[in-house]
């Protein structure tokens, strides 16, 4: 993952609430792309949709994304869906 230093949930929400009352919006959504969330959910946030900018679900889901594009395993992934509903990577692939 390219973030040196992972910040925990709080830490996120945080720096998210001075970027936000700082009104750097563009900072906001910057620290949501950096930890795989998206610029939609930055944008809920932004607009006072949601009272902070992730969750810990979501984060944790964004993490294993970003963490998956640097491990380039993303395909390994749509092969393991594929294995478990029967299907091999052969089959899929024609």
């Amino acid at each position: 993952m390219k973030n040196k230093k992972m910040c925990t949930l709080e830490e996120l929400n945080l720096q998210a609430a001075m970027l936000k009352g700082k009104g750097d919006l563009e900072g906001v959504i910057r620290l949501a792309e950096a930890n795989g969330l998206t610029v939609r959910t930055a944008e809920r946030y932004l607009m006072g949709e949601e009272p902070t900018l992730t969750t810990q679900k979501e984060l944790a889901i964004g993490r294993l994304l970003l963490e998956s594009v640097d491990l380039a395993i993303a395909n390994t992934y749509v092969d393991f869906q594929n294995l478990q509903k029967g299907e091999s990577h052969e089959q899929t692939s024609e």
